[in-house]
């Protein structure tokens, strides 16, 4: 075999492995960069309150101005906490910024509070008579299941 032979070779070889390689990029590029086609999930309030898919379009809108609201609020109280934390743990920690903080933290409370009711109150002119009934019960359910976890101890079996 000739020398211009075997290098004609190693350059098809080359050729065809990068054109495969190129290929394959091209594939994995497709599959992860296109926009992914989500199977439509029905969402626990369209299952419970038997929404339209109007009316779930809604629901998700307003969850999301809702979230969208509260997190700078949930960001404030978390940041105040942790100044009422370091204070309380100080030497001797100054009881008026002990005072002002924990103020602060239940205004804060009180307008998340306030958002809250809001978001309900929207959630429900989107409901029928009947469906904003259940949505009642689904929010005092929730309520004493988030205070019942809230306020009991945890077991230790709980904990793991």
């Amino acid at each position: 075999m000739d020398f211009m032979a075997s290098r004609r070779i190693v350059y098809t070889s080359l050729s065809i492995l990068i054109l495969l390689n190129l290929g394959l990029l091209g594939t994995l590029w497709w599959q992860n960069c296109r926009p992914q086609e989500k199977p439509e999930q029905e969402s626990f309030f369209q299952r419970k309150l038997n929404l339209t898919d109007e009316q779930n379009a809604r629901f998700t809108e307003l969850r999301r101005e809702h979230f969208k609201a509260s997190i700078p609020l949930v960001m404030q109280i978390t940041s105040l906490k942790k100044e009422l934390i370091a204070e309380s743990l100080r030497e001797k920690p100054d009881s008026r910024t002990i005072v002002m903080l924990s103020d602060r933290i239940g205004r804060s409370h009180a307008l998340l509070e306030r958002n809250l009711a809001r978001h309900f109150h929207n959630m429900s002119g989107v409901c029928t008579a009947e469906q904003r009934d259940s949505l009642k019960l689904i929010l005092e359910q929730a309520t004493l299941i988030s205070r019942s976890q809230n306020h009991t101890p945890k077991t230790k079996s709980q904990q793991e």
